[in-house]
């Protein structure tokens, strides 16, 4: 038979409206009520009847996070700290994958009245499809939190992002710094994309730094999946088409793997021959090796930042626009130029 907020209040020898002050941390209550519902609680097993409470308060306590790559690290220490802080709030989180059928995915988090969802990367979708669905949360009451800068422009969703302008020039100054002159950036986004604004970034870095190299961008517009494999294709496609380069910017870690590979599998060595740099300064980055030199921020930090700002949406209505910065790790992938 399963226990209730009575048994445990006469359990306590204290009111059932004690018992949910306690629970519910809604009105202060003294130190020996507490301990003696928190003590009634362990002995009777008690577990509260979240869909009765999510009727009463028209909240279900139940959060998503919407990967689209969780075999990326980067994604998944951002999930991490972004559930262990939902976790810390009473909240379940679902983890769901974007890398198929992410419209399904929707409609079963509308259909389960979620109170909200945190988004942290594009899905494999047209920009205007990506609008429709996401305006469909919004229609459903699902307050909505995306890692980016897509839908800027909508003033019913909140935003975190990471800015890159720091951390690319710092890259670049680095890169200078050593002798490079001719760098250039692999990205699996096309140029002035609506996702991601890491190449405007590089491009003005450069002109700010390196006015007189002309800039190279290489990219891979077919798809949006930064991994080993599209850094592979695309450093090799560098190297056919211009051999002179002598350091590369990769969109990611795991893209900047790929070009290591590539770079090593045409004979040449990193950074003797070429430097690489990564971006999200994922936690193996430290031990590959070479180790990466990559830009990057705290991502469990993040994680947590992320919550609270989704947090801050559902208690409060409030939207917000909340930026985090980068900083340049530096590492054995690069070096100065020998040519």
């Amino acid at each position: 038979m399963r226990v209730t907020r009575r048994d445990v209040a006469i359990r306590a020898g204290v009111s059932e409206a004690s018992v949910s002050y306690v629970m519910n941390k809604s009105r202060s209550v003294s130190p020996e009520t507490t301990k003696k519902v928190w003590d009634a609680v362990k002995e009777l097993n008690y577990t509260a009847d979240m869909v009765a409470r999510s009727m009463v308060k028209n909240e279900t306590k139940q959060l998503a996070g919407l990967a689209n790559d969780l075999s990326n690290p980067y994604f998944a220490e951002i999930i991490t700290g972004f559930e262990n802080a939902a976790i810390d709030n009473d909240y379940l989180v679902s983890i769901c994958t974007g890398q198929r059928e992410t419209e399904k995915y929707i409609q079963h988090l509308i259909a389960r009245r979620i109170d909200g969802v945190f988004i942290t990367g594009p899905p494999y979708m047209s920009d205007q499809r990506y609008r429709e669905i996401i305006g469909s949360m919004v229609d459903g009451d699902v307050r909505v939190l995306i890692n980016g800068i897509i839908l800027k422009d909508c003033r019913d969703i909140s935003h975190i992002y990471v800015d890159h302008t720091l951390g690319i020039e710092k890259a670049v100054a680095h890169l200078k710094n050593m002798g490079h002159t001719c760098i250039a950036m692999l990205s699996t986004f096309a140029r002035n994309n609506t996702f991601d604004p890491s190449d405007r970034l590089f491009f003005s870095a450069m002109e700010k730094m390196l006015p007189d190299s002309e800039p190279i961008f290489v990219g891979e517009i077919a798809t949006r999946n930064p991994d080993m494999d599209s850094g592979y294709r695309l450093m090799q496609k560098l190297m056919a088409e211009h051999p002179e380069v002598t350091a590369v910017l990769c969109l990611n870690d795991l893209m900047a793997y790929g070009a290591i590979r590539a770079i090593s599998d045409k004979g040449k060595s990193v950074p003797g021959d070429i430097s690489v740099v990564g971006m999200d300064d994922i936690y193996i980055s430290t031990k590959f090796s070479p180790s990466l030199t990559s830009i990057g921020f705290n991502k469990l930090e993040y994680g947590k930042l992320a919550f609270d700002v989704l947090h801050r949406h559902i208690r409060h209505n409030t939207v917000d626009d909340v930026i985090v910065s980068t900083e340049l790790f530096i590492r054995d992938s690069t070096g100065p130029v020998h040519r």
